[in-house]
């Protein structure tokens, strides 16, 4: 009997993302989770941020610190 392969769950693969720093790759992921509880607001509008800075710009807002809070928001729920 085969040993079954066991893919890496998601939360694994989260904290691999942070702890290598790559915070866009975090972000992405952890915004399409249907439950990121208190910070859910921060961390999906630290994503769109990221992705789209430009956008967020012209509507006035700081791109770089809505990243930011995202970013801290994915370390308070996450680390």
């Amino acid at each position: 009997m085969a040993t079954p392969v066991m893919m890496p769950r998601k939360i694994d693969i989260l904290h691999g993302y942070m702890e290598n720093g790559d915070w866009g790759k975090a972000l992405k992921l952890a915004a399409s989770w249907p439950r990121l509880g208190k910070e859910k607001d921060v961390i999906q509008k630290g994503w769109a941020a990221y992705s789209n800075p430009d956008f967020y710009k012209q509507m006035n807002y700081d791109s770089n610190a809505l990243v930011n809070e995202g970013i801290a928001a994915l370390k308070q729920r996450y680390l």
